[in-house]
């Protein structure tokens, strides 16, 4: 008995250990707080953020430097994380911290003063610029931006039209407390916007700094690119331009020049077919008519085949690639495969247009691709995926004595997940695989963090309609008589 009783025992010892721990850590926040609070000195929190995270990266490698290194704290993360951080200079740096300055003012202000460092650049260059991560990649558009995580890469977070709107409205707020790096000053006169962020934080009563008016920081490893030499760049600008009027507006409101605006397109550029599978069942009978409704309104090409299922959810989605595959064969230029559950609102082309790429599809910052939409570019890189994404799937199929879930990772989703990671981890990937934007494959009743603009393609979960989850289903059936259907 004392033996069964002693895992008890240090579990609870450990419990209690961990709990005064962290009681210990917050009075001894607590503790320098009021210090600072009754010496009158707070420390100074310098927020780095905006839509430039080259210029950003940079002001973060220097600003610390300016300050005697006993007295500076780092923090690579949301500035609300450095909440219970200790010393005279506290620098952070989020991306998306200007959308978060309600939250910061409100929990942190009191305890110490606040200052903002915005790095933007011109946002017709920044939607130009390709990815350090996927250089097949662009890092970010007008309405998303590439989310980087380990092995994950996601076309999900906040684009640089919310980002740079955010820094403006900042800047009218707290302008006596902000000051704005533009990446041309940065690279022109490195050492004058230093000194005005160091005259930032003196004047928000922070120490001085241990370099002196005259020291000159001679160049910073970035450069004043510009997009208008690159063809591929300038066609990427014209796309986000005609698909995004605001951008205009948000380059003049930060202070750039707006150029011409482009020609419209006689036609949408990388137009191709749109295909679909369903299952002889009455219930996918019925999706498979909605969509073709959608599609002949739109005026879109497609071609819907019927298919035989296998014994159940997860093992029929086990098939698709081997659909997938001979339509790749039979049809020349791009194929767009939906789900037969898809209500598509709007053309898709236009969103998919310059991708550079063999195949794309939605990834999720948890990682999670959704197979709902894929975009198939007409290659041979593209023929590659296909076969080893049906392999994949039918060792799956063939190893299965029941014990595969009806979830989206046990499904193909699940085995294209796998296979694209470990290609991109390689020297030597077989294929360029995209992330889509996920107003492309949008599920009616997920509540994403971040949404720009209007849903393309909506997944309507026909799935549902196939099990006992009576919640689930009726917040489907709910949208169908919402739509109209």
């Amino acid at each position: 008995m004392g033996d069964t009783g002693f895992p008890c025992k240090w579990g609870a010892m450990a419990g209690l250990k961990h709990t005064a721990q962290t009681v210990i850590s917050a009075v001894m926040a607590l503790t320098y707080q009021l210090r600072n609070l009754v010496s009158g000195k707070k420390p100074v929190h310098v927020v780095v953020c905006g839509p430039d995270d080259e210029a950003a990266r940079i002001l973060m490698d220097h600003i610390p430097a300016l300050f005697s290194a006993k007295n500076v704290a780092v923090v690579w993360g949301q500035a609300l994380w450095a909440e219970r951080v200790r010393s005279r200079v506290i620098v952070s740096w989020d991306p998306n911290d200007a959308s978060r300055v309600d939250q910061i003012e409100k929990k942190l202000s009191a305890t110490r003063r606040i200052v903002y460092v915005f790095a933007v650049a011109n946002p017709l260059e920044l939607v130009s610029e390709p990815s350090p991560h996927l250089a097949h990649h662009f890092t970010q558009g007008a309405d998303y931006r590439l989310h980087v995580d380990g092995k994950t890469r996601s076309f999900t977070e906040p684009g640089v039209i919310s980002r740079s709107q955010d820094v403006l409205t900042v800047m009218n707020r707290v302008s006596s407390r902000a000051v704005m790096v533009k990446r041309d000053d940065l690279v022109a006169n490195p050492s004058h916007v230093l000194h005005t962020v160091t005259d930032l934080v003196v004047g928000a009563g922070g120490p001085k700094p241990t370099i002196g008016r005259k020291a000159v920081v001679h160049d910073v490893p970035l450069s004043a690119s510009t997009y208008s030499g690159d063809p591929m760049r300038v066609a990427r600008v014209d796309s986000q331009r005609r698909r995004f009027p605001e951008l205009d507006d948000v380059t003049a409101d930060l202070g750039y020049a707006v150029p011409p605006s482009p020609a419209p397109p006689g036609t949408v550029a990388g137009r191709g077919l749109i295909i679909a599978f369903h299952t002889p069942d009455e219930i996918y009978q019925a999706e498979a008519d909605r969509l073709r409704k959608c599609l002949d309104g739109l005026g879109l090409d497609y071609d819907i085949s019927v298919v035989e299922p296998e014994s159940n959810w997860v093992r029929t989605t086990l098939l698709k690639p081997t659909w997938i595959a001979p339509a790749r064969k039979k049809h020349r230029g791009p194929l767009l495969y939906v789900d037969v559950d898809a209500y598509v609102h709007d053309n898709p082309w236009p969103s998919l247009e310059g991708i550079d790429a063999d195949m794309g599809a939605v990834v999720y910052p948890s990682g999670e691709l959704n197979s709902a939409t894929l975009w198939i570019n007409d290659t041979p890189e593209a023929h590659t995926l296909l076969s080893l994404w049906s392999q994949g799937s039918g060792s799956r199929r063939e190893s299965d004595n029941g014990t595969l879930r009806q979830v989206g990772d046990d499904s193909d989703q699940g085995v294209l997940r796998l296979i694209v990671e470990e290609e991109e981890a390689s020297d030597h990937p077989r294929f360029r695989f995209a992330r889509l934007h996920p107003n492309l494959a949008t599920i009616f009743d997920r509540l994403d963090a971040y949404r720009y603009g209007p849903i393309v393609i909506e997944q309507l979960q026909v799935s549902r309609e196939l099990t006992l989850r009576e919640k689930r289903l009726a917040r489907r059936r709910q949208r169908l008589a919402e739509l109209g259907e």
